[in-house]
């Protein structure tokens, strides 16, 4: 079976992109499933190929790439820099090193204190 995936034993986000397309005349089985699964019921994992009927094609970057910013000036540092004293385990810790990459982050706190948790949103939806 051809999957159009690259022919590779390591892909990474720095390599790759990949595309999700429906095929056409193709109905997604989720679309307009209650989502809101009552507690207690159903399973939290699904039962069934979640990715069906979508197609995912692996697209190779060009071989040139334009340089990235700092660590410190991306978008997702930025933001997840600010989310990162909503978690107890992590407030008041910077994620930025000195010289300016990613920092090691040491948790204060484990379990429910460190990491409290929301129910998953939206549910899995029953088989």
């Amino acid at each position: 079976m051809d999957t159009s995936e690259p022919e590779s034993d390591y892909l990474s986000a720095y390599e790759f992109s990949f595309t999700a397309k429906l095929p056409p005349q193709a109905v997604d089985p989720r679309a307009n499933v209650q989502r809101e699964a009552a507690p207690g019921t159903g399973t939290r994992a699904p039962q069934f190929d979640v990715f069906y009927p979508w197609k995912f094609d692996a697209v190779p970057w060009a071989a040139t790439r334009t340089p990235e910013p700092p660590v410190s000036e991306q978008p997702c540092t930025i933001w997840g820099t600010g989310m990162l004293d909503q978690i107890p385990a992590y407030r008041g810790q910077n994620p930025i090193a000195p010289d300016g990459d990613v920092a090691l982050l040491i948790p204060k706190l484990f379990g429910d204190e460190g990491f409290p948790t929301l129910p998953q949103s939206p549910a899995w939806p029953s088989p």
